[in-house]
């Protein structure tokens, strides 16, 4: 009988991991979930979980190789963008199959300002942008975003609409350095893609209909509804956006737009080696396996170019799902014990 795969997945107890253990148990897969922190480690449903040190430690691939070797794992999923910028500058320290882009790449694109720049040089829409040198340079209806944070979720950002709304946060964050970005009004796309040696081999788009905040400040928030979307404009957009700063993509590249006023799709980010947290539950419930091609073809499996998903469907994420666990599912592991 033929070994199921086995797929570890890190930060699996945050947002993006959870929607990415959801969606694998729709697959013929064992998973192993790891984190830093037990304590929302049992809410995805895995056959083993680990607390494993941060990705700063010294200790973090000694960590992960043992739990690689213990569960004889085939593959790693790294559901954070931290994990993704260190280990895709050091894949071969991985026991296992790890298929992420380029560290420059990586590094390039985790750096959303830079990107802004190079992108505008380059013909795709951009939101304007600039670094705030001065409280004089802020002005009314503005984005402001931490120039050095990286990650999901709108972590220190937040929209002034007013001048003194900006002073105000910017003083509140004293010490941080924000970019000053023209706001946009319009529809919001968010752009999955798989590629195999500068191949587009399968891309899902969606819109995102609405959000929940995370916290009382700012701009932290996670979306609750989405939809499946057939425009072309966010897709040639989204393409070119990747184009633009890798010629030869090679892995998972997710991109997010939002429509300025004029209606185009504006780049605001890539996020390198990973697929957005409420794409992974499209896929999931829609049964479009991008996720799988993405897994098989790191696994030296073939696979065929996937067309896009022609439905338009809605997704409602509302937060307050519960999961019953019995004993053995809250038995968690230390991996420094292995």
């Amino acid at each position: 009988m033929r070994k199921k795969i086995t797929i570890l997945v890190t930060a699996a107890g945050g947002n993006l991991g959870r929607c990415m253990v959801h969606y694998l148990n729709t697959l013929p897969v064992e998973i192993i979930a790891a984190d830093v922190s037990a304590e929302f480690l049992c809410a995805p449903k895995s056959s083993k979980r680990y607390v494993v040190p941060r990705a700063d430690s010294p200790n973090y691939f000694k960590a992960l190789n043992a739990i690689i070797k213990k569960n004889k794992v085939d593959m790693v999923l790294f559901e954070s963008d931290i994990e993704i910028k260190l280990v895709s500058a050091y894949p071969e320290k991985v026991a296992a199959r790890v298929w992420l882009p380029d560290h420059d790449s990586v590094v390039l694109m985790q750096d959303k300002f830079k990107c802004n720049q190079l992108w505008g040089r380059a013909h795709v829409p951009v939101p304007h942008s600039r670094i705030v040198r001065n409280i004089k340079d802020l002005a009314d209806n503005i984005w402001l975003r931490p120039l050095h944070v990286v990650g999901g979720g709108g972590k220190m950002a937040t929209h002034a609409k007013k001048r003194t709304e900006a002073e105000e946060w910017i003083s509140l964050h004293r010490g941080e350095t924000f970019t000053m970005n023209e706001y946009l009004p319009g529809r919001i796309f968010g752009f999955d893609s798989v590629w195999k040696e500068g191949k587009l081999i399968g891309y899902g788009l969606k819109e995102r209909l609405k959000y929940v905040p995370i916290s009382q400040a700012g701009a932290e928030v996670s979306t609750s509804i989405v939809r499946t979307s057939e425009e072309k404009r966010p897709v040639e957009i989204g393409i070119a956006a990747i184009r633009a700063l890798t010629p030869k993509p090679d892995g998972v590249f997710s991109v997010d737009m939002k429509e300025n006023s004029r209606g185009v799709p504006c780049v605001t980010e890539i996020n390198p080696g990973r697929f957005l947290t409420t794409s992974l539950l499209l896929f999931a419930e829609t049964g479009y396996h991008l996720p799988f091609d993405y897994i098989n073809l790191a696994l030296g499996k073939s696979v065929r170019t996937r067309k896009p998903y022609a439905k338009e469907r809605s997704l409602y994420f509302i937060k307050g799902a519960t999961r019953l666990l019995e004993k053995k599912d809250l038995v968690i592991e230390n991996a420094k014990d292995l």
